[in-house]
């Protein structure tokens, strides 16, 4: 059984409702007026998905093909005709969008999204479809350029979450508005989201990093190495370097089972050892204990630094990971084919190690 030992504080914007609605009206409930400011809360979403990594955060790593700025200036005006303001929600009901995804990079987008009620608990449920719709703001703030559905995960915390791939065709201001079909009827909310040029971690098609990591072959070794409880051998065979040169598809996990500050990175190390099963030797995968760790009278522990907080190891900033876990998909020619942050589906892993064994066999 994995447990989440949180040894510093986690925290993460969240929303609080403000039911203020035009002319300063109270109620006690949302109106199409209502907004909702997004605040910092220390505690509501600790073992939601993601565990910020502690460290100096990595220069964004840009694409081989810088995308454009959705404004010609390269900045958006940050008001948009039916639009809230940014760092709020507007609702016709009872909804706040909370986006999870730590970067929104334009390209190839994964987007993380779960649900708030006005009490800040969790609304998200595989009963509850959700489509998200996308609007370019500087372009056109009234007319989406698509509108995708949502896929619900469920990291084994009680806490589940939408996950939305699309296309984000430009760095700026996106309009994002999400309907929910909740039992008692639809309530539909826009939320508007800051989408970066560049992220921190590698581009995907930019080479992946020759990291190293370290190797064991023994069940002892691996106990100094990794903290899974029932650890895959072969994930420890060969190091992110050796993986990412071997001439085939290999998948990097960057997670710490035993000392996850989220809990998600057990479920999703068990959901990898799945998918890499039926792919054999045809693939390599390396998993990664993403801090520093030392063996103790009561086990392996992590290091901690002078203010009690974990100390990410060399190759966390080489890949510049903002969160854990976090699982990248290198295809046979060594560069990032796909990322995903927080929890995964076992399909869109299965999907993408697939592709980059059939852009191998057609090379």
């Amino acid at each position: 059984m994995y447990r989440a030992c949180l040894h510093r504080p986690f925290s993460a914007p969240v929303a609080t409702l403000s039911t203020a609605g035009e002319g300063g009206e109270q109620a006690g409930a949302l109106s199409s007026a209502a907004m909702t400011t997004l605040v910092r809360h220390p505690a509501l979403l600790i073992g939601l998905l993601l565990a910020t990594v502690a460290g100096t955060p990595a220069a964004a790593q840009a694409p081989a093909s810088p995308p454009p700025f959705c404004a010609p200036d390269g900045s958006g005006t940050g008001s948009y005709e039916g639009w809230p303001v940014p760092g709020r929600a507007q609702a016709d009901g009872e909804l706040i969008p909370y986006i999870v995804s730590t970067q929104l990079v334009a390209g190839p987008a994964r987007i993380l999204i779960t649900l708030l009620n006005a009490e800040n608990a969790i609304t998200a449920a595989p009963d509850v479809p959700v489509t998200l719709a996308l609007y370019d703001l500087a372009a056109d703030p009234a007319t989406p350029v698509a509108t995708v559905e949502g896929s619900f995960i469920d990291p084994g915390t009680g806490r589940g979450l939408y996950r939305f791939a699309t296309e984000l065709r430009c760095a700026g201001d996106w309009g994002f508005e999400v309907t929910a079909g909740f039992p008692a009827g639809p309530v539909t909310a826009k939320v508007i989201a800051s989408v970066r040029p560049a992220g921190t971690t590698p581009a995907i098609g930019s080479d992946a990093p020759r990291s190293e990591s370290p190797v064991a072959e023994t069940p002892e070794e691996i106990a100094l190495i990794s903290t899974d409880l029932s650890p895959e051998p072969s994930f420890y065979r060969s190091t992110i370097a050796q993986a990412v040169s071997s001439g085939k598809p290999s998948a990097i996990l960057f997670g710490t089972p035993m000392f996850c500050q989220t809990g998600t990175c057990g479920p999703t190390i068990e959901i990898l050892k799945t998918v890499a099963a039926s792919f054999g030797d045809a693939i390599e995968v390396v998993h990664v204990e993403p801090y520093r760790l030392r063996m103790t009278e009561a086990g392996l522990q992590p290091e901690l630094d002078a203010d009690g907080r974990l100390q990410p190891i060399p190759a966390v900033f080489e890949w510049g990971l903002p969160t854990e876990p976090y699982l990248f998909v290198v295809d046979a020619e060594g560069r990032v084919a796909a990322g995903f942050e927080g929890v995964i589906g076992e399909d869109e892993v299965r999907a993408a190690i697939v592709a980059a064994l059939e852009d191998a066999a057609a090379s």
